[in-house]
């Protein structure tokens, strides 16, 4: 049953469901649960006309192996649009299109996680600006900026196994995306678990990597608040934020001024949060715009 979810055959059925009704409007095809609250809020942040029918493929190559297949039919829906992640590996072969929508960075969650949402967050459900608290904002923003360096080195040999993997091809088993799996958080410094890296990625056995070279001048490139991978990005910020909602909360406080009660469960469904929080990436906006512009002139 798992495997008959992810053929594009399964996707079909939810857009032949969706056109049976006689409906020809915009629908949206998405790799996952996550992207439906990040892709709504911004949909309702850009356009006025937000509604759209979701789809979600359980995965980018779902996700593309079914827009190829809905191409070979002899008329094209032109009310149907694609998202997906860049990842490490981008389009995987398949063809670009103005009809699809990839990431500038690696996913929708290296998005939700910069300054700008922090200081937002900090504002209003840490309650900075109520209590008067508004100029320990600058002073966490650089706490937070030095752990995420911190993080950036402990993490940069998990990427590049990664990326790795997915520019030669090497099926993965499974990526552990919780943080605290890899990291140590604490309010000082990050630091390695010292878990083993390839057990964590399921790496397969199969594949002996004590000797690969896993440097590539390619990687060096990326920025990697930009283009590593996401998850491990987003739960390194909910854990700082747990961790500041810590101090906030107790009696003695060392980031505040004062000890605040706040309801912000940063562990929680924060998606559309953190969206409404992040700037929208200009070419996500023009998407949209562009997008809602062919629909209303069909």
């Amino acid at each position: 049953m798992r495997r008959a979810r992810e053929i594009p055959q399964v996707v079909l059925q939810q857009y032949s469901s969706i056109r049976s009704k006689g409906e020809d409007s915009l629908i949206c095809v998405l790799e996952g649960n996550d992207d439906l609250p990040y892709y709504g809020t911004i949909f309702k942040l850009v356009s006025s006309n937000h509604i759209f029918a979701p789809i979600l493929s359980r995965g980018k190559e779902q996700l593309l192996a079914f827009r190829q297949m809905l191409s070979k039919r002899e008329k094209a829906d032109q009310n149907i649009a694609y998202f997906i992640d860049k990842d490490f590996d981008g389009f995987k072969g398949y063809p670009e299109g103005d009809d699809i929508y990839c990431t500038d960075g690696y996913s929708i969650e290296n998005q939700m996680v910069g300054p700008e949402v922090l200081c937002e967050l900090l504002s209003s459900e840490y309650k900075c600006e109520a209590s008067n608290d508004g100029e320990c904002m600058n002073a966490i923003v650089q706490h937070y900026g030095a752990r995420l360096a911190e993080f950036i080195e402990v993490m940069r040999p998990v990427n590049k196994v990664i990326y790795y993997a997915r520019k030669n091809k090497i099926p993965l088993s499974g990526i552990e995306n919780r943080i605290r799996k890899y990291l140590k958080i604490e309010n000082k410094a990050i630091t390695s678990t010292g878990n083993n890296i390839f057990e964590l990625l399921g790496w397969p056995p199969t594949v002996d990597h004590s000797n690969i070279n896993f440097e590539d001048p390619s990687f060096l490139e990326l920025n990697p608040v930009v283009g590593w991978r996401g998850k491990f990005l987003y739960g390194f910020f909910v854990e700082m934020l747990t961790l500041y909602k810590s101090d906030r909360t107790s009696d003695q406080p060392t980031h505040f001024a004062n000890k605040v009660s706040i309801k912000f469960d940063p562990r929680g469904e924060s998606i559309r949060l953190f969206a409404i929080c992040a700037p929208v990436p200009d070419s996500l906006r023009h998407f949209i715009l562009n997008l809602q512009a062919k629909v209303a002139n069909q």
